[in-house]
This record gives structure tokens, sequence and C-alpha cells, in this order.
């Protein structure tokens, strides 16, 4: 049986019908503030969502036809402007926005601005496509706040144990101010330095923009500079090659301790008979071990000396450092003194 081209053209008319209505449905039950505008910044199309944002902060509704700008608030107006203006010349918009609402708090929107093309080419209007993103934009500002509160609280800990140890620093110093036995003072002096390269390094992770790591160039040289004021208050030098590395907040101590005993060592003894002593550092990061050549123009070390078999508290402590930085150690007493010192920092 042959459908009349009457009965045809309306089967496609309720089809179409359906399809709208369908189309409709979805664009009015999406949680998305859906608009279309024209040249003139008038409102063309706009789905339930807005309807209801209009009705709520305006106590009105919303026509075609309405300018849009009058539903934004006023600080926000010349935003959207110059967003349109962008759209308006076939460019697509991301955005992140906060709006101000009657109530006096705040509500964020997450939009997309598209052109809408005539089929000349010509861009006639914009569609945008606004998600509320209201409670996700909260709840990093919380995030936020409480990340920022817990490098503040970081912050003041190092702080406070920087001037703990600076106390215990200074009742060693005390303490060796009233000593008469020549070793005893040595002893003294040398936990205080001890003291203060951990002191150093609290006071540097507080300065700093990272809270839990420092350059090694930077700390060593201070603590260089620090033990040479100290006890050689002479023309000595620390000079580097090569990469620079992090130490983690984990790994600092031990590896700073181990630092101070080389270098005391070296002022002390190596350069003992020279006025321009000079330490060169060369860095190589290998993989997760970070490699470190030592190298002083100093006098050599006595030949009786075995870093495998030690028996001088600096050496001991330098070999049990390294072990807890899961490292190994290598020391060479001619024709310069060098160590070669391999540790895990990360």
């Amino acid at each position: 049986m042959k459908i009349s081209s009457e009965t045809e053209k309306h089967i496609i008319t309720e089809a179409l019908i359906e399809k709208q209505n369908q189309l409709i449905s979805i664009i009015n039950n999406t949680e998305d503030v859906i608009v279309s505008i024209d040249k003139d910044l008038r409102i063309v199309e706009f789905n339930a969502v807005l309807t209801k944002l209009v009705k709520h902060g305006y106590g009105i509704e919303v026509k075609r036809g309405d300018p849009i700008l009058q539903f934004i608030e006023i600080s926000t107006r010349e935003r959207l402007k110059e967003i349109y203006v962008k759209v308006f010349t076939g460019e697509r918009v991301f955005d992140l926005a906060e709006y101000k609402v009657s109530s006096g708090g705040s509500l964020f929107y997450e939009s997309s601005y598209s052109p809408i093309f005539a089929e000349n080419g010509e861009v006639i209007g914009v569609t945008s496509f606004s998600k509320n993103v209201t409670t996700r934009v909260q709840n990093e500002q919380k995030l936020k706040k409480a990340y920022e509160e817990k490098e503040t609280l970081l912050s003041e800990i190092h702080h406070r144990i920087k001037n703990n140890l600076a106390i215990i620093s200074s009742v060693l110093q005390l303490q060796e101010m009233n000593t008469k036995n020549a070793e005893a003072i040595q002893c003294l002096r040398d936990s205080r330095m001890r003291i203060k390269s951990a002191a150093l390094l609290h006071e540097m992770l507080y300065q700093n923009d990272s809270l839990d790591r420092v350059s090694v160039k930077k700390y060593l040289s201070e603590m260089f500079d620090d033990i040479n004021n100290s006890i050689g208050n002479k023309e000595h030098k620390l000079n580097f090659t090569g990469e620079d590395a992090s130490l983690l907040i984990h790994n600092a101590i031990p590896a700073g301790l181990l630092f101070n005993e080389i270098f005391t060592n070296s002022i002390k003894h190596g350069f003992k008979n020279i006025t321009r002593g000079e330490i060169d550092i060369t860095i190589k990061n290998k993989g997760n071990h970070t490699q470190f050549e030592i190298t002083e123009n100093g006098d050599s070390f006595p030949d009786e000396i075995d870093v495998e078999n030690l028996h001088s508290t600096g050496l001991t402590l330098i070999k049990n450092f390294t072990e807890q930085l899961k490292g190994s150690i290598q020391l060479f007493k001619t024709p310069k003194t060098k160590y070669i010192l391999t540790v895990d920092l990360t």
C-alpha cells in the first residue's frame, strides 16, 4: 500500500518533533547552564537551569531577547565581554570564573564558549556550556589552606629545632671555656661543630622554598665556611664541579655529619701546615646514587691510617654515616688525599 506524500510528510514531522522533544529534555535535565546569544549579546536559546538560576537570583523570568549581561554581576561583566570578543573572532574559550550571589556568597562556574557559524562562515552567535564547580573549588581552597598551614607549621618546627640545637651548642661552649684539659676542649669543640652542622640544615630548611630538601652545594658551602671560621680561620676554599644534588630531610642529617667529619679532618690535619688549603668536590648523579670525588691539596694521610681498620673518632664516624646512607667510601692517601664517596640520597 502506497503512502501519500501528505502522510509521509506528517510522519517525518512527528519524528522530528519527537527528536526535538528528546533533545530539549536532555538539555533541560543536565546540571550545566546552556545558553546561546546573538551578536548583540541577547539570549537566543537557554535551558531550564538558567531559568532556575535567574529566578533564584533576580526573582524574574528569563526570556529570549534579554541582554545576557543583565544577569551577570557588575564586576564580572567586563571579563565576560572580553571573552565574547574573542569568540566572535572564531576562537573557542575555556574559563573558570567566580560569580557573586545576592546572599553574599560565591558560585564558581567552569565554562566553554564556542562560536556559532552561519553557512557563509560568519560568526553569528555564541553558545556557552557552564558547569557549577563550586564544591570542587571550595574543596581545593580548603586543601590549599591546609597545605599552607602545614608548611607554616613545618617551618616553625625547623626554626625551633635550630634554636634548641643552638642552645645545646652554647652550653657545650660554656663547658669548653671552663675546661682546662686540652683533649676535653677539643672533644667539646668537635661536638659543637657536629651540632652546628645539624642546626644549619634546619635553618636552611625553614628558609627554603622547599621544606623537605636542600641543595648539596649550598649546604656544604655554608658548612665548610662555618667549620673553617671556627677551627681554621684561614684562607681555605671549597670548590665544586659537576652536578648539584638534593639532600632530602630523611638523609640530610647523616650526610651533613659525614661531610662535617671530612671537612673537619681536612682543616685540622690536612691543612695544618698551610694557609690556603683547597678541597675540590666533583658531584656525579648515577641513578639512585650520588658520587662525590673529594680531593684536598694538604698533607697526605699518614701511611699507618687504614680506612678499613679505623681508630680515630672522625674516620669511624665517616664510615658509619656512609653505611647509614647505603653507600661506600674509598680513601686514597697519595699523591693527594682523596675520598670517593658513593651514597644513596633518594
